[in-house]
């Protein structure tokens, strides 16, 4: 899917080194980027969180050695150039010239060693990279030295491409699990953090001793030009308000529109409206493979066949079909490893053949309950959805919204000795109680198939 964001005509030239399609003269006098964020911004620190959010503003304040290009290939980004030994054990990594943090200090080998340390404890492919990885270190002040155990072909891709922002030695030693304490980066913008307040406003400053690269800027490689003196977001957590203060000219960009205001937003000729990432974002749902009931992996491919993408993105996204695409792959479509496959998924009668999996049919909802033998404990259930928005499920809680899809609905805790009650929607996904007659399926066994209550255990019951 492809999220949606939204500028007026005047600046959005201004930013067309981030988004390329964009064809609009910028006014010779817009000095300032408003810009409404998709989320708050809460956390200072990219290599603690993968909240995108943090990754935006961590892209103005820090860079990284290597960057990728749209095809996701690595280009040298603070890097000058690298070599590799014969065997395939040792990276040399020469620093190009013009390197400085926003403090006045020059970037140095000892700076990018460490913070590629912190970088690979957090990141689940740094992680993977430091498992070959015998030391990060240096060989001069210019030249970064990782030395590796054994050969790991992919070294570079994992630094260019998972956001290994490079910081101050001093700031790179920080616990991995800790927050960094100052914002000190060498990339085009200056943290502002007299300005920073969280949930209102943050803003950054261009930095006038960032050297860019010399090619053009594509993806995030290539020459990062500041065109704007001074970048300010605003956080607006309504939808509708965000919206109503770009169309009155109170902001001049607004990250993620929602697909139901799109239709309002196009209606008006100064605003421009294009997705952020011409890849699109790729949403998924994960079985708790650890755990009754998905740890049997003939549930698993149960649920699979029922499920529909279609019915998922015109919830998310709305019905404009170049907003989204159905994608049948681990990776993102498009991308160099998004290679779909021919399953067996969800199409209009996908739950009719559920019903008759064996798997799923004899599944007892007591191997739910097995590690759940303390009374009050909620106990899940699989069902379809398909309420309509702002329905509410049984015992007042509230079901996913829109077409049919996977919904958990939760029992309300009960004391001991009263039978907590989930009753199934007719025609649900999966039935996972097997009993003798339907009265015994929809009466549920939530409390019945668990233990018996002791008197202890009714004397802490509430009144």
């Amino acid at each position: 899917m492809k999220r949606r964001s939204v500028l007026r005509a005047g600046v959005a030239g201004g930013v067309a080194a981030l988004l390329p399609r964009f064809a609009i003269g910028q006014s010779a006098d817009a000095r300032v980027l408003r810009f409404v964020p998709q989320a708050n911004l809460t956390v200072l620190d990219p290599i603690i969180t993968t909240a995108a959010v943090t990754a935006n503003h961590a892209w103005m304040v820090w860079d990284t050695l290597f960057g990728v290009n749209a095809a996701q290939q690595a280009q040298p980004q603070m890097a000058d150039g690298y070599t590799i030994s014969d065997d395939g054990r040792t990276y040399l990594i020469k620093l190009r010239e013009g390197l400085r943090w926003h403090d006045g200090e020059p970037v140095r080998a000892q700076d990018c060693a460490a913070s590629l340390a912190r970088w690979a404890v957090r990141n689940t492919f740094g992680q993977t990279a430091a498992k070959s990885v015998d030391e990060w270190g240096v060989a001069d002040d210019k030249t970064v030295k990782i030395t590796l155990k054994r050969p790991f072909p992919l070294l570079i891709d994992a630094i260019a491409v998972q956001n290994s922002f490079i910081m101050p030695e001093r700031l790179a030693k920080t616990d991995p699990f800790k927050a960094i304490n100052e914002v000190v980066g060498s990339g085009p913008y200056r943290f502002l953090k007299d300005e920073f307040v969280p949930g209102s406003s943050a803003a950054w400053e261009k930095f006038d001793g960032y050297v860019p690269r010399q090619e053009p800027a594509e993806w995030s490689s290539g020459g990062k030009i500041a065109n704007f003196q001074r970048i300010e977001w605003k956080i607006i957590t309504d939808a509708a308000t965000a919206s109503a203060a770009l169309q009155n000219g109170e902001v001049d960009w607004y990250e993620q529109a929602q697909a139901d205001l799109v239709p309002l937003l196009r209606r008006n000729s100064d605003i421009v409206i294009a997705p952020s990432n011409p890849q699109g974002y790729i949403g998924g749902l994960r079985f708790n493979c650890l755990h009754p009931p998905f740890d049997d992996v003939r549930l698993r491919r149960a649920v699979l066949v029922a499920v529909n993408q279609e019915d998922y993105m015109r919830t998310i996204m709305g019905d404009d079909r170049s907003a989204w695409r159905i994608c049948r792959s681990q990776y993102p479509c498009g991308s160099t490893y998004g290679i779909e496959v021919d399953l067996p998924v969800g199409g209009d009668h996908q739950p009719d053949r559920l019903r008759h999996n064996r798997a799923a049919r004899r599944y007892h909802l007591r191997h739910v309950q097995e590690d759940r033998h303390q009374c009050g404990i909620a106990v899940d259930r699989l069902g379809v959805g398909g309420a309509a928005a702002g329905d509410q499920g049984a015992r007042g809680k509230r079901r996913l919204v829109g077409v049919p899809h996977l919904v958990y609905r939760r029992v309300h805790p009960q004391p001991c000795g009263q039978r907590a009650v989930s009753r199934p929607r007719r025609g649900g996904l999966v039935r996972l109680v097997r009993k003798s007659n339907d009265r015994a399926v929809n009466a549920g066994v939530a409390g019945r198939e668990g233990r018996r209550c002791t008197q202890e255990d009714r004397r802490g019951d509430p009144a």
